[in-house]
């Protein structure tokens, strides 16, 4: 079972190479060809965490090493509701999914937000990335079922998946 702490800014470097290698395993063979992830590396990724400070950010650790993290804040989105916030990012290595360590993560930000004082989580989720809608679903989140945004880093489209909290 996974331990679970609030990220540090000296955790920036650790929590860039983590994200970085989760977007390869997690975007294989999904992404066609119009849509990549050139736009990122590891340093890309490590400059994200190091600008974040890491504020609210839980990283999942297993026998002292970084398996997996979730990022969570106010939402981004200027037309959600005052009281919605998002989960920006979950990740967690490949070879330690399907173990509750994704579910423990999106529980302890579901924690956080709500002493934040909101009542609604939205995520934001590629549609061709099966096993993130699964995943959602499982805990809880529906889909809106409208293409809403698209990320122009990647191309990525994404649907909000939303749940109260």
């Amino acid at each position: 079972m996974i331990t679970m702490t609030r990220a540090k800014s000296q955790d920036a470097v650790k929590l860039g190479k983590l994200y970085y290698k989760c977007l390869l395993e997690t975007y294989a063979g999904i992404l066609g060809e119009e849509r990549s992830l050139k736009a990122f590396s590891v340093e890309s990724c490590i400059e994200e965490f190091r600008r974040s400070r890491c504020i609210d950010v839980i990283i999942g650790w297993l026998d002292n090493q970084m398996i997996g993290f979730c990022e969570y804040c106010g939402c981004k989105d200027p037309g959600a509701l005052k009281d919605t916030g998002e989960i920006t990012k979950i990740y967690v290595l490949k070879e330690h999914q399907n173990h509750g360590e994704g579910r423990r993560l999106i529980h302890e930000a579901v924690r956080f937000l709500r002493r934040q004082e909101y009542n609604q989580a939205i995520s934001w989720v590629e549609p061709a990335n099966s096993d993130a809608a699964a995943f959602y679903k499982e805990m809880g989140f529906l889909p809106d079922g409208v293409v809403n945004r698209i990320n122009p880093q990647t191309g990525l489209k994404q649907i909000i998946y939303f749940r109260n909290i």
